[in-house]
């Protein structure tokens, strides 16, 4: 007993530990979701005009900004693209729910639903075949479950907690008299 409590000592002391690496361990899915966790920094919002994202945790979502330069730095809340947001901080959300169907014909197609993601809601359109990994269910049940409830979050309608009017709690926008963010 004695023995291993020296060498928990002996490991401590030297430093021995593998925590910071970038191998996808716990360590390196921390670091994402503290980097979504991140207020939008308004100093790197500049005259560059730099289209760009990122992750607002009060309404749970990819949002717009603009950036001084392109510099995206992996620390920051800031990303190049939405979907490299909805990767690193809306991770329940699978990849097909963002994408467009694939179009049918109305004569050689069956009533199916899909989700569309600027709405934020599961839509009837003509389709051939279920497929969700194109967007493209039978039931609007199986949309909300897979692609709706998981995109709203808190904010949607079969979420057991309410979202409560949290979405107004802050927001970025131009003051057009003082002419201040």
């Amino acid at each position: 007993m004695q023995n291993i409590i020296l060498w928990i000592f002996v490991a401590a002391a030297f430093g021995i530990s593998h925590c910071d690496d970038e191998s996808g361990s716990d360590s390196a899915i921390t670091k994402e979701e503290n980097r979504c966790a991140l207020p939008l920094d308004l100093g790197s919002r500049g005259w560059g005009n730099v289209k760009g994202y990122f992750f607002d945790p009060k309404r749970d979502e990819c949002r717009t900004a603009r950036f001084r330069d392109q510099n995206w730095d992996d620390t920051e809340n800031k990303f190049s693209s939405i979907s490299e947001c909805r990767k690193a901080c809306r991770g329940t959300v699978a990849p097909y729910c963002f994408k467009l169907p694939p179009r049918s014909p109305r004569r050689e197609s069956f009533p199916m639903v899909t989700y569309n993601s600027s709405q934020g809601a599961c839509q009837n359109i003509p389709g051939r075949k279920n497929n969700p990994e194109d967007n493209i269910f039978q039931h609007k049940r199986d949309c909300n479950k897979k692609c709706r409830d998981p995109e709203l979050g808190q904010c949607a309608p079969s979420a057991i907690v309410a979202c409560g009017g949290r979405e107004y709690e802050k927001s970025y926008g131009f003051n057009m008299g003082s002419q201040f963010m």
